[in-house]
C-alpha cells in the first residue's frame, strides 16, 4: 500500500514512529509536507504536484500536520478525498475537532459534559463576564500542546488578557477553571472504535496545563466504564478514527476537554508501554 504521512517534519517523533512502522510492514511510506503540495483541479480530473513535479497518487493519506497548517491543509485534504482517496481522519472531522468552539457546539448539543464556556465579541462584555468567576481559563479557537492557553485568577489577569488578546485581533473563549481536577487530566487514545491506551497526566509545578509539551508528567490509569463509554462516544461524535480525547475527572463525573484529531504518540507509549503505532496501522490495513 502507498501511503502519505502528511507532515511538516519527517524527524517528528510520531511521524518517525509511524514510518518505520509502515515500512516495517512492506508499505511505501512518503512523508509530504502539506504547505509544499499544490494542487490543480478542472472539470475532468484532480492533479497534486510537488515543486512542480506530479505526484502519483496514494491509496491512502494519514494526516499529521497540526492546526498551525489550517486552512490550506483542511483545502488539500478536501481536493484529496474529492480524488477519489482515502482520508484518515477526514477533512471534516479535523475541522470539527481542531476548532474549539464548533467542537464544544456538537458536545452540547449532545449533552456531553463540558466546561462552561463563554465567548463575545467585544472584549468589554468578556470582562464583565469575568466579574462573576473567580478564575477563567482563556483559549484560542485552534490551538494544541496547551498553546495559547491561559489561566486568570483575578479581575485584573482578566482584563490584562482581554487587553491581549484585542491587540492581536484574534478570537478566543473562556472557560470555568475547575479547580477540583487539581491540575490533572486524563488522555484516551482511540484507534478505530477501540480504546488503545490511557494515560493520566499532571501538570508541573506552578502551572495548570498538564500537557507533557509544557513540562507535564504521566502516569498509567484504568477508565471507568462510564469513562470509556464516553471518550468512545466523542470520538464517535466528532467523525474520528484515530483520537486522543481529553478529559478531566470531577465528583458530578468526567468533565471533555477536547477531542484532537493529531494525538502525540510518544508520551502515551512511553508511559503505557503500548506499541499504538501498530494499532494504527492494523486499523489502516484493514479499511
Amino acid at each position: 500500500m502507498k501511503v502519505w504521512v502528511l507532515s511538516s517534519d519527517s524527524e517528528i517523533s510520531s511521524t518517525k514512529k509511524l514510518i518505520v512502522e509502515g515500512e516495517n510492514r512492506g508499505h511505501e511510506v512518503l512523508v509530504l509536507n502539506p504547505l509544499e503540495i499544490q494542487f490543480q483541479i478542472s472539470k475532468t480530473n484532480f492533479s497534486f504536484y510537488l515543486k512542480s513535479k506530479k505526484l502519483k497518487l496514494p491509496d491512502l493519506v494519514l494526516p499529521r500536520f497540526g492546526w498551525k497548517t489550517g486552512e490550506y491543509g483542511l483545502l488539500l485534504l478536501k481536493a484529496l478525498e474529492n480524488a477519489g482517496i482515502r482520508v484518515v481522519n477526514s477533512s471534516h472531522s479535523i475541522e470539527i475537532s481542531t476548532h474549539k468552539m464548533n467542537s464544544l457546539f456538537l458536545l452540547a448539543h449532545h449533552r456531553i459534559p463540558i466546561p462552561t464556556t463563554k465567548m463575545a465579541y467585544s472584549e468589554m462584555d468578556t470582562a464583565h463576564h469575568l466579574l462573576k468567576y473567580d478564575a477563567q481559563v482563556f483559549k484560542l479557537l485552534h490551538g494544541s500542546q496547551g498553546f495559547g492557553v491561559t489561566l486568570s485568577k483575578s479581575l485584573p489577569q482578566a482584563k490584562a488578557q482581554v487587553d491581549l488578546l484585542r491587540s492581536v485581533r484574534t478570537l478566543s473563549l473562556s472557560q470555568e477553571f475547575i479547580a477540583e481536577a487539581k491540575g490533572e487530566d486524563v488522555r484516551v487514545f482511540i484507534v478505530g472504535k477501540k480504546i488503545t491506551a490511557v494515560m493520566k497526566r499532571k501538570a508541573p509545578h506552578g502551572d495548570f496545563r498538564s500537557n507533557l509539551h509544557q513540562g507535564g508528567t504521566s502516569h498509567i490509569t484504568k477508565l471507568t466504564p462510564s469513562e470509556a463509554k464516553l471518550a468512545l462516544q466523542v470520538s464517535a461524535l466528532m467523525g474520528l478514527e484515530i483520537s486522543g480525547i481529553d478529559f478531566i475527572r470531577c465528583k458530578k463525573g468526567p468533565v471533555i476537554l477536547e477531542a484532537n484529531p493529531f494525538p502525540g504518540l510518544e508520551g502515551i507509549e512511553k508511559t503505557c508501554k503500548i506499541n499504538v503505532s501498530k494499532a494504527i496501522w492494523d486499523h489502516l490495513e484493514g479499511l
